[in-house]
């Protein structure tokens, strides 16, 4: 099995999400644009997964979830981009709001998945959402607008993080589907906090 574990979003946030890849399509050549089904917030990737390890895999999980509170986040109003020549390799949209509980969140994830043998990324952590790959914009100076605050994207909605998935990836038919293992729900402090 492929997996990974991730964040699922809210309707109304790919409903967002995809709008504004809607927008993106009309400033470029061609790009690949994942699925509005696909789009999600990735904590960790796993890779090639023995069926047998799923259930070691579940249980650390479910620890991580009894260890980590519920927390908001909403997006940046500027997109972010992997690899600047054109076309570009990846664009993205970042997270804003507790962010550092979502680094608590994922940093958890990491460690209790090493003591199963999943080794951690060399790279550090940037949480971010993947709108469109292998972008050939018709203006090549159209990302650099943009983080520069020329290009509004509007203002994206704070949305509540209260569980983490654990998600299989497939190929069917020619398309990547994902679909949920597992869902964690976050442990819930006994009393409300508005600021999560």
């Amino acid at each position: 099995m492929r997996l990974f574990i991730g964040i699922e979003l809210p309707e109304n946030i790919i409903a967002e999400l995809h709008s504004l890849q809607n927008l993106l399509r009309k400033k470029v050549r061609r790009g690949r644009f994942p699925s509005k089904d696909n789009l999600h917030l990735t904590l960790q990737f796993l890779g090639e997964t023995s069926e047998r390890k799923v259930e070691d895999i579940i249980r650390s999980l479910q620890t991580v979830s009894k260890l980590n509170f519920p927390f908001k986040l909403s997006f940046n109003t500027h997109l972010g981009s992997f690899g600047h020549k054109n076309p570009v390799r990846i664009v993205w949209v970042g997270v804003k709001g507790k962010v550092a509980a979502l680094l608590q969140l994922q940093t958890s994830i990491v460690g209790s998945m090493q003591e199963l043998g999943f080794p951690a990324e060399s790279r550090d952590y940037h949480p971010h959402i993947t709108l469109a790959r292998d972008v050939d914009f018709i203006d090549k100076d159209f990302l650099l607008d943009q983080e520069r605050g020329e290009f509004d994207m509007g203002q994206l909605s704070c949305f509540k993080i209260d569980n983490f998935c654990l998600i299989s990836s497939n190929v069917e038919q020619g398309k990547r589907i994902y679909n949920i293992v597992e869902t964690f729900k976050l442990i819930e402090t006994d009393a409300e906090c508005k600021d999560y």
